[in-house]
């Protein structure tokens, strides 16, 4: 799969609508507009998001994929490089080390450059709508009513929700997500903090069984960026939710935290912003779709 392919047109004046401007919607509106739709891509923020973590790109499907939509070579250039991870004890001492090559894959770049790409590529020619949201949805004899937060209503051919995990979209349209969701019991948790624990981009990671915690530099700007997860079976008998687990290891030291304890302590949670989520399994009319929202207050959020 490589090379440009002959350029066709099937979807000529096909009116799609696409809920999410993070990296699935734009890569769909690329593709979309190299068929001749006509697109609109809709965000509730107010602008795209600069979070996330950094996206590994292995083999030639993937890779073949990158060069078909024409972004290869762009990504290339602001591969991360990979970095290496160290695992460490409670104590901060090396248990092992896993080199770059093995955890960035053939190629990694940051979440928030390969949204950016993406975008670039497709806003000269989709209209692109930020702070608003699919409110309603109605199908009719002339297409999909959409009704918005903010913007007039119109008609299109199509609605995609490609809005992440808590798609707002998907319960427009069929409804509250925990009709849909099967939780595997994690929560995960990723956030920005001061680097005052002297982190560089070489990950530290402490892990025990059922919870795992790690921080390194941010590339572009050195500061602190933190991941934790952990297993939450529990479930609350009266919203159906799983909360995280909290206790004593929250406070340990861990991630190779240098210096005071402190360097790990709840503190972490002063600043800075967090992303969170729990892997799930979901059933919905039409396929699977993605996740549910954490009920925990994760270190950060």
């Amino acid at each position: 799969m490589t090379g440009t392919p002959t350029r066709t047109t099937p979807l000529r004046g096909r009116r799609v609508l696409i809920s999410g401007a993070g990296v699935a919607g734009p890569a769909l509106a690329l593709r979309l507009l190299h068929h001749g739709a006509d697109v609109t891509v809709v965000e509730a923020a107010p602008e795209l998001r600069g979070g996330g973590f950094a996206v590994d790109f292995r083999g030639p499907v993937h890779l073949g994929v990158l060069e078909r939509m024409g972004v290869l070579e762009e990504l290339r250039a602001l591969r991360t490089g990979g970095s290496a991870m160290r695992c460490v004890d409670a104590d901060g001492r090396e248990v092992f080390t896993l080199p770059a090559e093995f955890t960035g894959g053939e190629l990694e770049v940051l979440r928030r450059d390969l949204s950016r790409v993406l975008h670039e590529r497709t806003a000269g020619r989709a209209e692109y709508v930020f702070g608003d949201t699919v409110t309603y949805l109605a199908e009719t004899p002339h297409g999909m009513h959409v009704d918005f937060a903010r913007s007039p209503s119109r008609t299109v051919d199509l609605v995609v929700g490609a809005d992440g995990l808590h798609s707002g979209t998907r319960a427009v349209a069929f409804g509250e997500e925990a009709r849909f969701v099967r939780h595997l019991g994690h929560c995960l948790a990723g956030w920005s903090l001061p680097n005052d624990g002297g982190w560089t981009r070489t990950s530290e990671q402490f892990n025990v069984p059922g919870r795992m915690v790690s921080a390194a530099a941010d590339r572009a700007t050195q500061a602190g960026r933190a991941c934790s997860s952990c297993s939450a079976r529990r479930r609350s008998p009266t919203t159906g939710t799983t909360r995280m687990r909290t206790g004593p290891w929250s406070r340990r030291r861990s991630t190779g935290c240098r210096g005071a304890p402190r360097n790990c302590s709840p503190r972490w949670t002063a600043r800075g912003t967090s992303t969170s989520t729990r892997s799930a399994a979901s059933r919905c009319p039409g396929g699977p779709v993605g996740g549910s929202p954490c009920s925990a207050t994760p270190p950060g959020g």
